[in-house]
């Protein structure tokens, strides 16, 4: 292989990750918005009303699920780049980090709080 192959091959590549993760975000709002407006047209809202909830669940179901495929094609550009296993292992080191760091502060303040009385 020479090195117009090996740049036109990559340039390939990242343009198929960089059309994946936009149809994404596009797709994942427009779903978002659509499962938003058909749990707000179909009363959702006034049931949950009627039993004294006060949150606005519709809002926060089509948020999760645009969420969803956001991540989704995040993880599919990504694999498309072949990046997948290493984004993946610096993920899960920061979450051992954040998760020590949590359990570290607060372990701390309950211990204190333990020989104080």
């Amino acid at each position: 292989m020479n090195i117009t192959e090996i740049v036109s091959d990559k340039l390939i590549t990242g343009t198929i990750a960089l059309t994946i993760f936009l149809l994404g975000i596009i797709i994942g709002r427009f779903v978002g918005k659509l499962i938003t407006q058909i749990l707000i047209e179909a009363g959702v809202q006034e049931i949950l009303e009627k039993f004294g909830f006060e949150l606005r669940l519709s809002n926060y179901i089509g948020s999760g699920i645009s969420f969803l495929i956001y991540v989704l094609s995040v993880i599919l550009a990504l694999n498309e780049l072949s990046l997948t296993k290493f984004v993946t292992g610096i993920l899960i080191i920061l979450a051992t980090i954040l998760t020590t760091l949590s359990l570290t502060f607060g372990l701390q303040d309950w211990i204190k709080n333990f020989f104080i009385g």
